[in-house]
């Protein structure tokens, strides 16, 4: 399983291409069947296939303190796909793909959507959603 930062994303956190209170980010499910996460090399939303997309939600009231990076849990309200959602990735929405920079990405337990809501329920404990 892959959980982390990808390098590109903690690069442009580092050269302040990222802000990670005053920037718009989102949560992306996608179907890792057609998406494999390299944190390696990925770097903008246009690395990940667009049939590996399923939904795309903003995140609200982010914090970053003590090197510690948060925000609301996110509801996908009635979510269906006919694809399979395997993993998150938290990204610098910039309106255009190829300049769309990664930032996060972990693997979930698969789950098909059925129309019913999907929680991303971010952890509680001292990491939160990821900790630079």
């Amino acid at each position: 399983m892959a959980t982390g930062l990808y390098v590109k994303g903690k690069e442009n956190l580092g050269k302040k291409n990222i802000d990670l209170i005053g920037d718009d980010l989102y949560v992306l499910l996608v179907d890792t069947s057609i998406y494999t996460v390299n944190l390696d090399t990925d770097e903008y939303f246009a690395d990940i296939p667009e049939a590996a997309t399923i939904k795309e939600l903003e995140l609200f009231s982010k914090n970053f303190v003590d090197s510690v990076f948060d925000a609301d849990d996110v509801i996908f309200q009635s979510l269906t796909s006919d694809k399979e959602v395997g993993g998150l990735v938290i990204y610098q929405d910039t309106g255009i793909l190829s300049t769309s920079r990664l930032i996060f990405y972990t693997d979930v337990s698969s789950v098909t959507p059925d129309g019913t809501d999907l929680t991303v329920a971010w952890d509680n404990g001292p990491s939160r959603i990821f900790r630079l």
